[in-house]
């Protein structure tokens, strides 16, 4: 068994994005549309599929173009050689694609399509429900143009039941409080690490005893 002894809340989108060019709104757009496949790179290529099933198709309803890694199918976006891929809402280079003529949309994963939700979960079950609503969520998102979409905890610190001592954990989680003055500025996430913020029941494994 296991037992959960710090995690974070999610704090940017994960999403699909798309080109402005393609209309792709929602996963039911993305049908006959050009869909970028990462070689080596499962966990992105899983979260892909999920987003797949949320519009209820699989790669045989959709155009797949290889790419050798992550940059290099935000690259394609740009230069217009596929219509949509995995997309991290902070990864700086959507930047260029939302400055560029084809555009950048976040795909939007509503939150009233319950079927869509339920198909994406079976396959990606650690996704979760999140709305971006500011820059450091999603590049060019904002409180008055926000996107429903998803998200995962990261990182996650987990030990094995009864394999760290109580005091261990305590003293870690401690350390995290009290240092978070000094690193809070270190990184824009960072700010985020508060055990206010952090610290809310995931429901996939119990705290250790040192932190409760």
């Amino acid at each position: 068994d296991l037992e959960l002894v710090w995690h974070t809340q999610p704090t940017a989108l994960v999403t699909m994005a798309a080109t402005k060019k393609s209309g792709i709104k929602t996963p039911y757009d993305v049908k006959g549309k050009r869909v970028a496949q990462i070689a080596g790179s499962p966990a992105l290529n899983l979260g892909r599929q999920s987003w797949l099933a949320f519009g209820n198709l699989t790669l045989n309803d959709v155009k797949v173009v290889n790419f050798s890694g992550y940059t290099q199918s935000i690259s394609g976006l740009i230069n217009g050689t596929v219509d949509v891929s995995f997309g991290f809402g902070t990864t700086p280079q959507y930047q260029d694609l939302d400055a560029s003529p084809q555009g950048l949309t976040w795909v939007a994963l509503p939150f009233a399509d319950a079927a869509g939700w339920s198909r994406m979960l079976a396959v990606a079950p650690h996704l979760q429900r999140f709305t971006a609503n500011r820059p450091d969520a999603a590049v060019g998102v904002t409180a008055a143009n926000p996107v429903q979409g998803a998200s995962f905890v990261s990182p996650v610190i987990v030990s094995y039941a009864g394999a760290v001592p109580d005091d261990l954990a305590y003293f870690y989680i401690k350390a995290i409080d009290e240092l978070y003055p000094k690193y809070k500025d270190s990184f824009q996430v960072m700010k985020y690490w508060t055990l206010k913020d952090c610290l809310h029941p995931q429901g996939y494994a119990p705290y250790h005893p040192g932190v409760v």
